[in-house]
């Protein structure tokens, strides 16, 4: 059975978010904009794990009264 959990994005997950994205993304975010999501007030990046390994993440931007996904 797969175990699945949501963790908040950290320096371990970095390398791992960001080589999803340059593989899922024609204009990905470089390592430093997700570094600069770490610890952000303004929103919250979570990384999806699967037996333990990263697949896939997701985030959001609170700005004033909506959430830019």
């Amino acid at each position: 059975m797969m175990r699945e959990e949501f963790r908040p994005l950290d320096e371990s997950l970095l390398p791992a978010v960001v080589e999803i994205e340059r593989a899922s993304n024609p204009a990905p975010w470089s390592e430093g904009s997700f570094r600069a999501e770490i610890g952000s007030f303004e929103g919250e990046f979570l990384v999806l794990l699967a037996d333990g390994g990263p697949v896939g993440f997701g985030g959001y931007w609170a700005v004033v009264d909506e959430a830019h996904i």
